[in-house]
Order: structure tokens, then sequence, then C-alpha cells
């Protein structure tokens, strides 16, 4: 948001975020971990549900920007 207001510009970068989390991970897995295996792990098939919904997620968006962008192929 600030560096839009700043330079008006839309786009935002992907690397910083990445490193962010991969920072939070390296440092602070030990508190994270429980969490994560009490809410995901000792339930296996809540954790395949989540995982084929992101995946028909990910498709859907997929199509919709090749729609967006025309780049449909004709049938």
């Amino acid at each position: 948001l600030i560096t839009y207001i700043i330079t008006r510009e839309n786009e935002l970068a992907f690397g910083p975020y990445l490193c962010l989390g991969a920072v939070v991970i390296v440092f602070f897995w030990h508190r994270i971990w429980p969490w994560a295996e009490s809410q995901f792990f000792l339930f296996p098939s809540i954790l395949l549900k989540v995982l084929a919904a992101c995946l028909v997620l990910l498709m859907m968006m997929m199509l919709g920007l090749r729609f967006i962008k025309g780049d449909m192929p004709e049938e």
C-alpha cells in the first residue's frame, strides 16, 4: 500500500514475502509446528480435502485468467 501511494505502481513483488515467510519458519518452526500438527496432520482427511480444494481453485483461477486475457483456444 505504501509503495502504491508513493509510486502509483500496482505491481507487487512476491520475493520479499517468500523470504519473510522462510525466515519466520526457520526461526519459529518449533512454535508453529505443534499447532500445524494438531490442526492438519492428525486429521489426514481434512488435509486431503484442503489440498483438493486448493487445486480446484487454482485451476479455476488459471482458466479465468486465460479467459480474461483472451488466450482461450478456438474450438
